[in-house]
């Protein structure tokens, strides 16, 4: 799956914004996995039929307090809801591992993304610095 998402990410600023600085471009097959921490256990898809369309990422970070990272969605099926799918899918696993938080990181200037997490429960965190927002949700009151 790694080898088809890396299709979606066409240049250096767009692999900076989707996995970033420690991932070189042009994306290796090899190398990457490294880079990324990859593992079946901690990376998600979303297929329609056989084709993948969503990609995605869960690490606990600390007991009880998960990260999602590298989220991304084929650009040709952007807008069909896949990303909120993912998103909802990652956080319900961070729940079946009995996380009390989960957390992720976005460009202020990903406008799309942004309402797609604020609509999901994510709130702006204070360790925000620079380009980079961090928000959290809660999985405890809920």
């Amino acid at each position: 799956d790694l080898e088809t998402v890396f299709t979606w990410v066409a240049t250096k600023d767009a692999c900076l914004r989707w996995a970033g600085p420690k991932v070189t471009f042009p994306i290796d097959l090899v190398l990457i996995q490294d880079e990324i921490n990859y593992s079946k256990s901690n990376s998600f898809v979303i297929r329609i039929e056989s084709i993948v369309v969503a990609f995605g990422q869960l690490f606990e970070t600390e007991k009880g307090r998960y990260h999602m990272a590298r989220i991304i969605v084929k650009p040709s099926q952007q807008g069909f809801g896949y990303g909120s799918d993912l998103c909802t899918k990652l956080v319900e696993r961070a729940r079946e591992l009995k996380g009390q938080q989960v957390s992720l990181k976005v460009f202020k200037d990903n406008h799309v993304a942004l309402g797609l997490y604020k609509k999901q429960g994510f709130l702006v965190n204070d360790d925000s610095v620079g380009q980079v927002i961090v928000m959290t949700k809660s999985l405890t009151s809920q």
